[in-house]
């Protein structure tokens, strides 16, 4: 189940949610802490490695994993 992090617009409270694609179409969120239903969601870039060889490339640094560009 996906984890949604919002931020409470009222108190600035950031708070986590498990809930279904679903759930998150149907429900108002409220803040857990002051009950407020003035929130919204916080997104964050993903990085994602497709296999173990393009992340120890990625982290040589520089371009081309580290042997220089052409």
């Amino acid at each position: 189940m996906p984890i949604y992090e919002y931020e409470c617009n009222k108190c600035e409270n950031i708070f986590e949610v498990s809930m279904s694609m679903k759930d998150r179409e149907d429900k108002t969120i409220v803040c857990p802490k002051c009950k407020s239903g003035n929130v919204a969601q916080l997104f964050y870039g993903v990085k994602v490695n497709i296999n173990k060889r393009s992340m120890i490339n990625n982290n040589l640094g520089g371009c081309c994993g580290g042997t220089g560009c052409s």
